[in-house]
C-alpha cells in the first residue's frame, strides 16, 4: 500500500542531502529507513516499559512529586558533603 504525505521543507532538504551524498538511492528509501528505525525504537521502548506499566496497574508504585525528588537529592548531597 502506498500513501502520499506532506513533509516540511527542512526535512525535504535533509532527505535530499542524504540521497545526494549517496546514503540512499531515493527519497522513498531514506524515509522508509528512518521510519523502520523509529518503529524498532518504539517497539523496544514499549517492551522495556511493559513490566513497569504492569506494576503500576497492580498498584505497586510510589507516588512522588518533583519536590520530593529535589528534597531527597539535597539530603543525599548533604550526606556526601559530610564525608
Amino acid at each position: 500500500m502506498n500513501a502520499t504525505i506532506t513533509v516540511s521543507p527542512k526535512f525535504i532538504k535533509f532527505i535530499d542531502e542524504l540521497v545526494e551524498y549517496g546514503n540512499f538511492a531515493s527519497r522513498d528509501e531514506a524515509v522508509n529507513d528512518a521510519l523502520g528505525k523509529y518503529k524498532k525504537e518504539v517497539e523496544w521502548l514499549r517492551e522495556e516499559l511493559r513490566p513497569a506499566l504492569r506494576s503500576i496497574d497492580r498498584g505497586e508504585h510510589i507516588e512522588f512529586t518533583a519536590e520530593d525528588v529535589i528534597k531527597e537529592g539535597r539530603a543525599r548531597l548533604a550526606v556526601e558533603r559530610r564525608k
